[in-house]
């Protein structure tokens, strides 16, 4: 107990040294504790009402053994972890991994629609809030840190609970050769050189290399190239490319193509939305960042390919029939050998593995609208809105109703309360 204890002040120092605030919280939280999680944005410069009623049951949403980071709706990052006493929760932030800048800060204020009155504080909240500019970095820190409080290695879990869809930092490099390239041998072997280096890193999820090596290519001239006369649609060509490459990469990676098709589509429609340069980079930073996400997030590249369709269905509607007996006449394979199989390769039951991701669809579906209840148990496949939420508090130790109104949520509510007061 002393080494573990010795392990969590050796990264409580780190993070403080890099003004990041650590808190523990004793469990059960108590609503009349008093504590200052987020700098005092929410009680002090909001004033919002019922903050200890919505911690106490936030507080009691983790899981143990299991390492989170979440968003808030104020693009604010926290990282938690319950020790290994169950006692104790060990909490750090905020932090960002997104820089805010003059920009960046306008979209955010005009998303919340706050009064005037609050932008001034609210500007210098975020100029106190550390910024993390290597977030695979930190990642490693926690995961380590872990490794070495309970003997095992883990996977982060993250929660989004924002609305700010869409909210990302720009990249603000322009890539550009200006002198006619195709006559110069080495300048197009210097950029099939790089293309490969960055294929190379989104295959291996590496996000920010991937995104260095393009900064160096912009700084060398080496990796767009002038075609056309519209400057605008050689650029969208030149990124739909860059996609095409993006997408055999992580297919190679193990990646079904189902999840790849969703992130290609996005893209190609939301880049010919595009008015300027500003946005079709802003596209290209999140076109690697999504698939560099997408080989972090789906750890498929090891499963047979039975499997691997039995995961792609299952991702694809959560609604459908997912029984063994289904997959098993639908893959022409004996349902006793499909279940072996998925319970070696996938450390669960099918059925388990189901059960889960309708859960965590339910719990997102919770957070990020207004549905009805009713309405989330059928999307998530539940038909019973009855057994859903006997099955929902089973696995998250709270109603669905409860989970709602969580502390997270309640920033929307009263963000409306103070738009009603402006």
């Amino acid at each position: 107990m002393n080494y573990q204890k010795e392990i969590t002040e050796f990264l409580q120092h780190i993070l403080e040294s890099n003004h990041i605030p650590v808190h523990y919280i004793n469990l059960p939280y108590e609503e009349n504790t008093i504590i200052n999680l987020d700098m005092g944005l929410r009680e002090k410069i909001l004033q919002f009402e019922n903050i200890k009623k919505y911690a106490t049951q936030f507080f009691h949403s983790f899981e143990k053994e299991t390492l989170y980071i979440f968003t808030d709706i104020f693009q604010c990052n926290y990282a938690t972890l319950m020790l290994p006493n169950e006692k104790t929760l060990f909490l750090c932030g905020p932090f960002m991994f997104e820089k805010i800048t003059d920009k960046n800060f306008e979209q955010l204020f005009s998303f919340l629609e706050l009064s005037e009155k609050y932008r001034e504080p609210l500007f210098t909240f975020y100029n106190q809030v550390t910024f993390l500019p290597s977030k695979s970095f930190f990642e490693r820190i926690l995961l380590e840190y872990y490794n070495v409080l309970f003997g095992t290695s883990t996977q982060i879990v993250y929660r989004n609970m924002t609305d700010l869809e869409g909210y990302y930092n720009i990249y603000k490099n322009i890539f550009r050769i200006p002198e006619e390239p195709f006559s110069n041998i080495e300048l197009i072997e210097k950029r099939y050189h790089l293309e490969n280096s960055i294929m190379t890193a989104i295959e291996h999820g590496n996000d920010i290399l991937a995104l260095k090596l393009i900064d160096k290519a912009y700084k060398t001239n080496a990796l767009y190239i002038k075609r056309l006369e519209d400057e605008l649609r050689d650029y969208k060509d030149y990124i739909i490319t860059l996609n095409c490459l993006c997408r055999k990469s992580i297919e190679n990676a193990g990646i079904h193509p189902i999840y790849i098709d969703s992130i290609s589509n996005y893209l190609i429609i939301e880049l010919e939305k595009c008015t300027n340069y500003e946005q079709c980079q802003f596209l290209m930073e999140k076109l690697i960042e999504s698939y560099c996400a997408l080989i972090k997030q789906t750890t498929h590249q090891s499963h047979s390919p039975i499997i691997k369709k039995v995961l792609a269905h299952i991702d694809t509607d959560l609604t459908a029939d997912l029984s063994l007996a289904f997959f098993a006449k639908r893959l022409n394979v004996n349902a006793s050998y499909l279940s072996t199989l998925f319970s070696k390769e996938m450390h669960i039951s099918l059925s388990a593995y189901i059960t889960n991701c309708r859960i965590q669809h339910a719990q997102k579906l919770l957070l990020g609208t207004n549905l009805p209840i009713k309405s989330i148990a059928e999307q998530s496949g539940f038909q019973d809105i009855h057994y859903f939420s006997r099955v929902f508090k089973r696995m998250t130790q709270t109603t669905p109703k409860a989970y709602r109104n969580s502390y997270i949520y309640a920033d929307k509510n009263e963000l409306a309360k103070l738009k009603e007061k402006k």
